[in-house]
């Protein structure tokens, strides 16, 4: 099994990593790619911790909590909480917009 995830959990964090920097494009902000991007950073540093032989079982369990709160704290600060605006002015057509569709 540990084999299995071997080449994914690298893949996960670059993935994760990438995500976070596309929030700041709408179209990827509007897909969750805060809270997606977070969620991968944190499957690749919790298997990191787990996987490691050289950690103590207290310590482990320690790293596990302390990434959790950080999960939570990332995911809430990143919007997590915020409804959908609806259609955003950047996806309607000009012709649309015109018409007084986006108001």
């Amino acid at each position: 099994m540990r084999n299995l995830f071997r080449y994914g959990n690298k893949a996960a964090l670059i993935v994760g990593a990438l995500l976070l920097f596309l929030d700041n494009v709408p179209l990827a902000h509007e897909f969750g790619a805060w809270q997606i991007g977070c969620l991968l950073c944190f499957w690749y540093s919790a298997t990191a911790v787990v996987e490691d032989q050289r950690i103590d079982r207290k310590v482990k369990y320690g790293l596990i909590a302390y990434l959790v709160i950080a999960l939570l704290v990332l995911l809430f600060h990143g919007g997590f909480g915020e409804d959908p605006s609806g259609t955003p002015d950047w996806s309607l057509h000009p012709a649309l917009k015109a018409m007084g569709v986006g108001k």
